[in-house]
């Protein structure tokens, strides 16, 4: 009965409309700016503080599945880069 709407690229949203059974339009403010990638460098940065190779929220092996995946999908589409030729 109603819609979440983020009008902006998700992964740099600051802001997300809430509409519910014909009321005003409810603007959230996310409250931060940048690319989202803030993120993983901070927890990057956190890791290399705490002397650890890996994050516990997202593992290397999370990390290299995540890569296969990605790699099968670009495959089935069809994509290719320059650095997949070496």
């Amino acid at each position: 009965k109603g819609s979440f709407e983020i009008p902006e690229h998700l992964h740099r949203a600051s802001k997300a409309i809430i509409r519910a059974n014909g009321q005003p339009d409810r603007v959230i403010d996310a409250g931060f700016d940048g690319w989202g990638y803030q993120f993983e460098a901070m927890e990057a940065a956190r890791c290399l503080r705490a002397g650890t190779i890996e994050s516990e929220f997202l593992t290397l092996d999370f990390s290299l599945g995540m890569m296969k995946t990605m790699d099968t999908v670009r495959n089935i589409c069809g994509i290719s880069y320059p650095a997949d030729q070496t």
